[in-house]
């Protein structure tokens, strides 16, 4: 049902479903957490048979990988199909925040990692790496309001389609800017939670500068700079509280 292609020294669980998908809506699901570690369950939806790789964020160890479906549809409970358990063994813990999975698929044929390559071309320190690519989203890119009020639960960001339309929800505008920034080998993580700044749930970016995490979120910055230019990326922590983190 489940075959596993593991990448454990790079923080990876490659996933590949060949079972029946769901008819009548009930949600076929991956949930993924640590036992040994006080983690959330991570779940991810298996929308098809393809081979997706997930990450194993919590740094090394065994990690217990399930495939749950739904009992009836919009329950939001599940009955367990197989259990399976899978390693991470990263010499870098920091090396999982640098490779493309699920929420973040990229690589270096696309057109949005080749813009990136030749856009910092010339700069060798990663905080102005950053701040040249930010610059370049909050300057260029607005938020999809449309998209926003039809947004369903399976979806997931399309880095090409986001990079020609220069427009997207916080998701898709943190999976861009974060592709970009892996890409370039700065590490660098996708943050679910809520904010001072918004009552909504909403998705912003960590990125590992000067041996920190340092907030930073692309979306509000794109808002504000619409209104009056924006001199800093950095943001502080306090006002973000994470739930999730990829």
């Amino acid at each position: 049902m489940v075959m596993i292609t593991s990448e454990p020294t790079k923080g990876l669980v490659g996933i590949k479903y060949s079972g029946s998908l769901p008819t009548d809506n009930r949600r076929l699901k991956i949930l993924i957490d640590k036992p040994d570690a006080s983690m959330p369950l991570y779940s991810y939806n298996i929308l098809s048979n393809d081979l997706v790789f997930y990450p194993l964020q919590y740094g090394n160890g065994s990690y217990r990988l399930r495939i749950g479906q739904e009992k009836t549809p919009g329950a939001n409970q599940y009955a367990i199909l197989r259990n399976y358990s899978v390693d991470s063994k990263t010499a870098n813990p920091l090396d999982v925040f640098l490779q493309s999975h699920e929420k973040m698929p990229w690589n270096r044929d696309m057109e949005a990692i080749k813009f990136v390559a030749a856009l910092v071309k010339g700069k060798t320190s990663q905080r102005d790496k950053v701040l040249t690519i930010w610059q370049h989203m909050v300057t260029n890119y607005k938020y999809d309001y449309e998209l926003a009020g039809t947004i369903k639960y399976n979806y997931l960001p399309d880095i090409e389609d986001i990079f020609g339309t220069k427009k997207s929800i916080c998701y898709g505008l943190t999976a861009l800017f974060n592709s970009q920034l892996r890409s370039l080998g700065v590490p660098c993580r996708m943050v679910h939670g809520n904010t001072k700044l918004t009552p909504v749930y909403h998705c912003w970016s960590e990125i590992w500068l000067s041996g920190q995490w340092i907030t930073v979120d692309i979306t509000f910055d794109i808002f504000q700079n619409s209104k009056s230019p924006v001199k800093s990326f950095e943001r502080k922590a306090d006002g973000y509280a994470p739930r999730y983190f990829y």
